[in-house]
């Protein structure tokens, strides 16, 4: 007699009630939750996606401390930085702010 391993179909609730327990465990993360709240505000796919890269220079730049642990003085020199050792315009340096305000401030 051979033995087969055909496995059962599953109802349909399974993979749903397996999906929401996973789920529920975990929160977003950091860039998740920005992306998030981009959307939400409907700004463009374009803003969306430079604002999550400034975000993540500025965090690499501060070798991946979490925004809460970093404060003005960190802001200001990713900023100096940025003007003095990349050289970029102005208007990269007001881009890289915005960013890194909509990450401090989530409810301007």
């Amino acid at each position: 007699m051979k033995n087969s391993c055909k496995s059962r179909a599953k109802p349909k609730h399974y993979e749903e009630r397996k999906a929401f327990y996973r789920s529920d465990t975990r929160q977003p993360k950091l860039l998740d939750q920005v992306r998030n709240r981009i959307r939400c505000k409907h700004y463009s796919i374009r803003t969306e996606q430079a604002y999550i890269e400034w975000i993540r220079k500025f965090i690499f730049y501060h070798g991946k401390l979490y925004p809460a642990e970093m404060g003005e003085n960190e802001i200001s020199d990713f900023l100096t930085y940025l003007a003095v050792k990349r050289r970029v315009a102005a208007s990269t340096q007001n881009q890289a702010l915005s960013a890194i305000v909509f990450l401090y401030f989530p409810f301007n």
